[in-house]
């Protein structure tokens, strides 16, 4: 059976047309053949290419002979010899590297302390011979001052990733706390029984919401949050529920009638906000601004209240007074119908306001008199 099945996959050519198959399914796609030497390969400015030492903005050599290069090389191909100047410090007489022994590996520039070996992009040299390949210190001191503005500028973007990835890593993990909390308690406050649970986790809801906004350097939105909802919303939503007497079986009854009513309004929710985030205009200018560190979003906000928009501030700064002025007012009314005590005046009433002391002769009954009498 086996040998009837090989003979028909060699008379129909079925290994032929698997192999068709590939070069028809790859010949229409992207090429990623480089035409060298007329087109080269993008590099990046992390490219571990031909080795250089570096120089000091004044001509100084960086290189200071710690061997810290030399010792954490895993294919011994760094050798260095080190000697004491006449001013006392200490640079190196000999840098070698053996091209025919690196691995490429990057733990020599890792490992420098004031950056001086460092890889560069070049990787277009060869060597007739193996002593083509062994570089002094003067050929990479040559190297290092021939691609020196290469060299800083690929060391300044370095470090400009490591800080922002570092920054970033820090923001994020932040940024996914604070999210899950605001989903976890956005979820309790309609899944809870309790309605003084969910309105504590309204409160945490909102706490959430405050650092995420924090994230985004919105600290005025973020105090206004915590301030407005949390401690005054909140707290007045929180003593009402608890003084009043809810019927929490009485509450519940008319749950699974409306909840088809809440889901087809979930959903309808989600795709607005779908439908808002996969526009093309909202995509291009998605993101968080950085701003710069001394950049406070309070500050602008009051310079733009103070400048621009000063009258409709003061307009609403006046009718906030008015209805400030108008609900204590209201507090303050009496009505005459209405009978209330008076907390003020029970507290500073006096005893003689109270009890009035009367002298009363004594009577005595004319009976009792009469008996008295008798017996005497």
């Amino acid at each position: 059976m086996k040998n009837i099945t090989n003979f028909f996959k060699s008379f129909l050519l079925l290994e032929l047309l698997k192999g068709m198959t590939v070069t028809g399914r790859y010949f229409f796609s992207r090429h990623i053949t480089v035409e060298y030497p007329d087109e080269k390969t993008p590099q990046g400015f992390r490219f571990r290419g031909l080795h250089a030492l570096r120089r000091y903005a004044n001509g100084e050599e960086r290189c200071i002979g710690c061997k810290l290069c030399e010792a954490v090389c895993p294919a011994l191909a760094i050798k260095i010899e080190v000697a004491e100047r006449e001013d006392g410090t200490r640079r190196t007489t000999q840098y070698d590297i053996d091209l025919t022994k690196c691995i490429f590996c990057g733990f020599c520039e890792e490992s420098c302390p004031v950056d001086s070996i460092v890889e560069t992009r070049i990787y277009e040299y060869h060597g007739e011979k193996r002593g083509d390949l062994y570089y002094t210190k003067n050929m990479l001191l040559a190297v290092g001052d021939q691609h020196e503005a290469q060299i800083a500028k690929d060391r300044a973007a370095d470090a400009k990733y490591r800080e922002e990835t570092t920054q970033m890593n820090v923001e994020t993990l932040i940024f996914y706390l604070f999210a899950a909390m605001a989903v976890f308690a956005a979820l309790r406050v309609i899944t809870v029984r309790n309605p003084v649970h969910a309105a504590l986790h309204l409160v945490l809801a909102f706490f959430s919401m405050a650092g995420i906004w924090l994230l985004l350097q919105a600290e005025f939105l973020a105090i206004t949050l915590v301030l407005v909802y949390v401690g005054a919303v909140m707290v007045l939503f929180l003593f009402v529920v608890m003084m009043l007497d809810v019927d929490l079986v009485q509450m519940r009854e008319g749950f699974w009638r409306w909840f088809p009513f809440g889901v087809a309004l979930a959903l309808v929710m989600i795709a607005e906000m779908v439908w808002v985030l996969g526009d093309r205009r909202v995509q291009e200018t998605s993101g968080a601004v950085v701003r710069a560190a001394d950049y406070s979003s309070v500050k602008e906000l009051g310079r733009l209240i103070y400048t621009d928009y000063v009258y409709p501030f003061e307009l609403a700064a006046v009718l906030l007074l008015i209805a400030i002025v108008a609900a204590i007012a209201l507090t303050l009314r009496r009505r005459k119908d209405n009978k209330r005590q008076n907390v003020s005046q029970q507290i500073a009433v006096k005893r003689k306001d109270r009890v009035r002391l009367v002298s009363v002769q004594p009577v005595v009954r004319k009976a009792e008199a009469e008996q008295g009498e008798t017996e005497a």
